[in-house]
Parts: structure tokens; sequence; C-alpha cells
């Protein structure tokens, strides 16, 4: 795999993945951000955050990128779409 990432090809660092709490509560499963819509689909609030986070991390590593940002200073940012599971609903899902 070459540099930067290419459409297509798998994140090449995607078993180092992480996140920022802050981002996760504040955004990914707050109210304000896409919180009502995680629950809405998969019956989940932000005290499930652990059970969310891994859903995330058990897919990222097998999936293509479809975009690929180059945000200069501020690095590349790979985007990439497939479906989380989580308890018994599914549903597909964008990550960066």
């Amino acid at each position: 795999m070459g540099w930067p990432p290419q459409i297509g090809e798998t994140l090449p660092r995607a078993t180092d993945c992480r996140h920022e709490q802050i981002k996760l509560d504040g955004w990914v499963l707050d109210p304000g951000g896409h919180g009502r819509e995680w629950e809405r689909v998969f019956q989940i609030t932000i005290t499930d955050r652990e059970r969310v986070w891994g859903a995330l991390t058990a897919v990222v590593a097998d999936l293509p990128i479809v975009e690929v940002r180059d945000r200069g200073d501020d690095g590349i940012v790979c985007g990439v779409r497939g479906e989380v599971t989580i308890g018994e609903r599914s549903a597909p899902v964008t990550m960066s």
C-alpha cells in the first residue's frame, strides 16, 4: 500500500483505531449530534458507548475506503461505509 491511501483499499492502520471520548459522547451519541438517530435505529443511548465503540471497531478493518480528503497540515481523512450491528439491529454507518 502506498501513500496516500486510495479509494478501494482498506484502512492501513485500522487495528490502531481510537476515539476521543468527547467526540463519541458529545457528538456521535449526543442528542444534539447523531444520538437520536443511534437511539432510534439501534435502541441505544450514551450509556451504551462501549457497545457502540466495540461494534464500530469490529467492522472497520475490513471496510474499503470510499473517500480520501487531504486536510493539509491536519493530515489525511479516510471515509469508510459499512454495516454495523448492535444487538439484533444492523444499519449502514459512515465513519472516518
